[in-house]
């Protein structure tokens, strides 16, 4: 008992022992039913046919025929399985970190024009605070119906992305032969599960494959072109959505789960030809200022405006999009690897979150990490534990002037303000906090005009100083009864 005493009072006094004051956790949705090829419209077999001459099971694609496989028949929502593995993230998560975290501390924010966002949300909150049942409901959802926080690129209203002449550079122009020579062998894989395509999609060019479907540029938020790439980018998604959605076929039983987790690369990248360094700016300054609201008020102690829970908040957990955590991942300047994904993959449930802890010697710091489950754990829906924990690694904040692991929070302040569009902040309050805290921005020497004007005033106090001192002594000499002679020889 006294052995027990001495180390829990030795825990209280060593430096560095962190005390969490909030955590920001900015997730993506859970699995769901795949959108269809072009990312419009409703997915159906007809749909489906013109970019495949196979013959395909029921469950391709999800509908009222394959409920029973998929668990919906709504395109593009999240599945029951889904919801299932969000439950039990967020289990793994208050049992491990918010065990002590009471129902009125917790906030909560979707994108709800998203059904599955709001459904996200609440699953999560269902098995990270079971026992708090309003949080269990969407009616506590603090929402962004206008995509304001959760901007994807489909709010255009204050920023916009780049010219499309700047977003063609990066498909290598001309006819896409470098984007398709990138990623030969990959839509060439898709091709042999899925026999591309109905000759109308390509007259004239026999044979008629995925590889030879002409490339256009379209410039949409969510895909910057249609044709070859962009199909190989559907067909990519759908076998990986097969696989975690715990189908008990995928990819037509030809492929790998090493093959899918390559080939769901294709999507992350796709993403990024639109939502690149650029856009990140115009789409994510909102998001980027409400985490810094949130990281300054829970410091502070004090309301901050444009942010709807208070400075007693401890967890923030905001249900969004892949789009969201790629442009965070770019105006930050991060990046990670985890467990059983390619690096920088946006994985269904996939979360990167922000850390505040106030630190013995030293102020408040910052640190993130990016937490995802492990394609088998998501296929399997199994409750995690110990030996069988998500991944979770701790992401290097490569901008900070200081560790990049413990961020101190003033230098994590003037890095993300330096970082934003404050013209593309959705959220009046949130932009004004930055234009108020933004002294960083500001050119060296007008950033610090006070430290000019004390140090003239030093050297003025100094140089008079000095002077007095001078002529005190020339009198002293003088009343000393020697000439000016005599001193000199």
């Amino acid at each position: 008992m006294v052995m027990l005493v001495y180390f829990l009072l030795l825990a209280l006094v060593v430096p560095g022992v962190a005390t969490p004051l909030v955590t920001i956790i900015v997730s993506r949705h859970g699995i769901r039913t795949p959108y269809p090829p072009g990312g419009e419209g409703n997915l159906t077999k007809e749909s489906m046919a013109q970019y495949t001459t196979k013959s395909f099971p029921p469950c391709w694609p999800p509908g009222p025929e394959s409920s029973g496989v998929w668990g919906s028949s709504i395109t593009a929502g999240l599945t029951p399985h889904g919801g299932e593995q969000i439950r039990l993230m967020g289990r793994w998560m208050g049992t491990s970190n918010f065990s002590g975290v009471s129902c009125d501390d917790v906030a909560v924010y979707a994108d709800i024009s998203s059904s599955r966002d709001n459904e996200t949300a609440t699953n999560w909150t269902l098995g990270a605070f079971p026992t708090c049942k309003a949080l269990h409901q969407e009616e506590v959802i603090k929402g962004d119906a206008k995509q304001v926080l959760f901007n994807d690129g489909s709010n255009q209203e204050l920023c916009g992305f780049q010219s499309s002449k700047v977003i063609q550079s990066f498909l290598g122009g001309g006819k896409y032969e470098a984007l398709l020579n990138a990623w030969k062998s990959q839509i060439q894989l898709v091709d042999s599960v899925v026999h591309c395509c109905s000759s109308e999609l390509c007259p004239g060019h026999l044979p008629c494959n995925l590889s030879s479907l002409p490339i256009k540029y379209t410039g949409k938020f969510w895909a910057a072109t249609e044709g070859a790439f962009d199909i190989a980018v559907f067909w990519a998604e759908f076998f990986l959505l097969e696989y975690l959605n715990g189908n008990p076929q995928y990819a037509q039983g030809q492929l790998g789960v090493s093959d899918l987790v390559d080939l769901y690369r294709m999507a992350v990248e796709n993403i990024e030809i639109m939502d690149d360094h650029f856009a990140s700016r115009s789409f994510e300054s909102t998001m980027a200022s409400h985490i810094l609201g949130t990281l300054l008020q829970a410091a502070e102690r004090k309301p901050i405006p444009g942010l709807s829970h208070s400075q007693n908040t401890k967890v923030v957990y905001m249900a969004g999009h892949d789009t969201n955590l790629i442009l965070l991942r770019l105006l930050l300047g991060l990046r990670w690897q985890s467990h059983g994904w390619a690096q920088n993959g946006v994985a269904p449930g996939g979360m990167l979150i922000f850390e505040l802890e106030q630190r013995q010697e030293g102020g408040p710091v910052v640190s993130i990490y990016f937490q995802v489950a492990q394609p088998a754990q998501l296929r399997e829906g199994q409750p995690f534990s110990e030996p069988q924990a998500p991944s979770r690694v701790q992401v290097a904040i490569t901008d900070c002037p200081g560790d990049p692991f413990a961020c101190p929070l003033d230098a994590f302040k003037k890095m993300v303000i330096s970082k934003l569009r404050p013209e593309c902040i959705g959220i009046p309050a949130l932009r004004d906090l930055v234009e108020n805290h933004g002294a960083g921005s500001v050119p060296w020497p007008a950033q610090y005009w006070w430290t000019f004007l004390l140090t003239g005033l030093a050297a003025f106090l100094l140089g008079a100083a000095i002077s007095w001192f001078i002529k005190k002594r020339r009198s002293s000499s003088l009343s000393s009864g020697y000439s000016s002679q005599e001193l000199t020889s």
